[in-house]
């Protein structure tokens, strides 16, 4: 029930910056679909806006929030084949990535595809008729900017959204069904997820996937939880080293990273706890993780080294021991430690498979994390 409401909570910013989208199209005059489920292929995507023009013209629209002032958009190539491969499976006459990104800077270091629009959060505010869907836009924005203590010097109502009224015309203008070229999505994400719930807790014993991976169980857990943090946090961690000794042979954490991201989630460790790496411990543990972990794991962070933030990762997460004891080492030591269980991890890949970023995610479990602390 726990980690259903974390979920919940996790992508509560994002259903409503995706209504607030919905509500900009319907004030538009354009009737809209939310999260329809289309058949593609072999498998089903879900299409996060579907907007029509009298009757006939059809937009398919993917909602992109990321919690950061990205220069960029980021997982680009990932965010055009996954709008492409929607636009292809409903027929529609256009392609659409809506973003809370400012589309002037998202596009300064790459030129989207062709056959797909992008609109930035001035263009929303361009588009928006009313006083009270700009004030929605305007509290969207200005929460990042706190989060990220960066406010803007001259906010959305100064920004000169260009060309916007012609985009919103040529979305009204039939072109054909379907786009030309359909590039391929990466299901990377979906084929580590199938693997991490394969493995088998607890007792030490060889496994094959039906992947062909084989080795004893906690291994492969160990193996697929690497190459899928690696793949999840790509341009968000780097320098990644495993199974590295402290204070001789004896002593090992599995894995280290640098933090290298400027979403809010990234932001928040390197001004408020200062670390600059992210300790990983991998256990393919059959019960909850205990308390005792907790402690052992404490003894591997070093303020002063700037690691002071650790990530478990196991089946079931913690107990309510261990949740305890992940507190105190916050409150009496300053250091963070975090659970992070397999169900959201796999969450996290389903996500990125999707071409949006984990920051969102980890900065609610972030946030649950430091809330649920007492005195």
């Amino acid at each position: 029930m726990e980690d259903r409401s974390r979920r919940k909570e996790a992508r509560s910013r994002y259903s409503a910056f995706e209504e607030l989208v919905a509500d900009i199209f319907r004030a538009n005059n354009f009737e809209v679909k939310r999260n329809l489920p289309v058949k593609t292929g072999t498998s089903q995507i879900e299409v996060d806006l579907l907007v029509t023009w009298n009757g006939n013209v059809n937009t398919v629209v993917e909602v992109k929030l990321y919690r950061g002032r990205y220069r960029h958009l980021p997982n680009a190539k990932q965010a055009i084949a996954q709008v492409l491969n929607a636009q292809a499976a409903c027929r529609a006459d256009h392609a659409m990535i809506v973003t809370n990104l400012y589309r002037e800077n998202a596009l300064s270091a790459f030129e989207l595809d062709a056959d797909v629009t992008l609109l930035g959060i001035e263009d929303l505010w361009a588009l928006a008729p009313d006083p009270e869907l700009r004030e929605r836009i305007s509290q969207m924005d200005d929460e990042l900017s706190s989060a990220l203590g960066d406010f803007d010097a001259f906010g959305i109502s100064a920004r000169k959204a260009k060309n916007t009224k012609n985009t919103l015309s040529l979305a009204k203008k039939s072109q054909g069904r379907g786009p030309k070229l359909v590039p391929e999505a990466s299901t990377r994400g979906t084929n580590l997820k199938r693997e991490l719930f394969e493995i088998n807790t607890g007792k030490t014993h060889t496994q094959t996937l039906a992947s062909g991976r084989e080795g004893v169980n906690w291994r492969l857990f160990e193996d697929v939880c690497y190459e899928a943090l690696q793949y999840v946090f790509d341009g968000v961690l780097g320098n990644w080293d495993k199974q590295k000794p402290v204070a001789g042979d004896d002593s090992r954490f599995d894995a280290i990273s640098k933090i290298q991201g400027g979403d809010v989630f990234c932001r928040t460790l390197i001004e408020h706890f200062g670390s600059r790496h992210i300790l990983f411990e991998f256990k393919n543990y059959k019960d909850p993780v205990g308390a005792n972990l907790i402690y052992i794991t404490e003894k591997y962070l070093y303020p002063k080294a700037l690691r002071s933030v650790a990530v478990i990762i196991s089946p079931q997460g913690f107990d309510e021991p261990a949740r305890r004891a992940s507190h105190g080492a916050l409150r009496d030591t300053g250091k963070l430690v975090l659970d992070l269980n397999r169900n959201q991890l796999g969450s996290l890949l389903e996500e990125k498979d999707n071409a949006q970023p984990p920051g969102e995610m980890m900065e609610t479990l972030l946030d649950t994390h430091l809330l649920a602390i007492g005195r």
